[in-house]
Formats: structure tokens, C-alpha cells, sequence
């Protein structure tokens, strides 16, 4: 009997568990992908492009380019701010003014993201567990 236990248990946790995009989260990226061009000189891990949006309205997403030496190729966001995004990976050449692109938003797993995605009746943590506390 006791095999037959879902091993291991639940994670009670304040971030969702679910993965921005799979079937329990509901979203999809990709019809929250805005169109974009790269604006300014740029660095294989930076880009300095025309995207609105408050800071780290970005951070965690994707960006895929559409056009230049690095077109298909996808790389996530570190953190963003308007009209700069900081890469994980590099990028093998560096992004020149008048490439395009294409940005995904990401997800930090917080409740005031999936609210601000209207998908809150989605969300998969507990925001409300107490944090844990250690003993001295």
C-alpha cells in the first residue's frame, strides 16, 4: 500500500508551482509576444531596442530574433527596463539596429503576475503560508 503513494508530497510554497505556459498555468506565451526592433548598438548579451513597459516587465521571458546573423535563435531575460533587455546567454554576433525580434513576457511565479495576466484563479502556490522560521 505504501507504494502505491505519490511520492513525494505536496510542496506547500508562496511561488506557483506550475510552468509559465503548461496546462495547469493556461497561458500561452506566444500570444503575449510582442514584435520589436533593435534600436542602438547593442552587445552579444544586451539589447537596447524600442520596448515599452515598466522595469522587469520582461524579465524571465524569451526573446527570439526574427531577422540578422542570430535569426531563429532564442534567449531568455535576465532582467529588463524600458528599451534594454539583459540576456542570460549571449548571443553569438551582437545584435545591430534594424533587426527585429520577437519578446515573450515570463513569469516570476508571484501572485501579482498571474493577477496582472488575469489568471489568478490559475495560480498554484499558497501566497499566504507562513514563512519558515529557524530555531536558534
Amino acid at each position: 500500500v505504501l507504494f502505491n503513494a505519490n511520492s513525494p508530497g505536496p510542496v506547500y510554497q508562496a511561488g506557483c508551482r506550475h510552468v509559465f505556459g503548461d496546462d495547469p498555468c493556461g497561458m500561452n506565451p506566444a500570444a503575449l509576444a510582442v514584435a520589436a526592433t533593435v534600436t542602438g548598438m547593442s552587445s552579444t548579451s544586451t539589447i537596447i531596442c524600442d520596448l515599452a513597459g515598466a522595469d522587469h516587465a520582461w524579465d524571465h521571458g524569451r526573446v527570439i530574433m526574427a531577422s540578422g546573423l542570430n535569426a531563429g535563435l532564442t534567449r531568455s531575460v535576465k532582467t529588463s527596463s524600458p528599451g534594454r533587455l539583459e540576456l542570460y546567454g549571449p548571443f553569438p554576433y551582437p545584435p545591430q539596429p534594424g533587426e527585429t525580434f520577437s519578446a515573450m513576457p515570463g513569469c516570476d511565479k508571484t501572485l501579482a503576475r498571474c493577477t496582472s495576466h488575469a489568471n489568478a484563479v490559475r495560480f498554484g502556490g499558497l501566497p499566504f503560508v507562513p514563512v519558515p522560521e529557524t530555531g536558534t
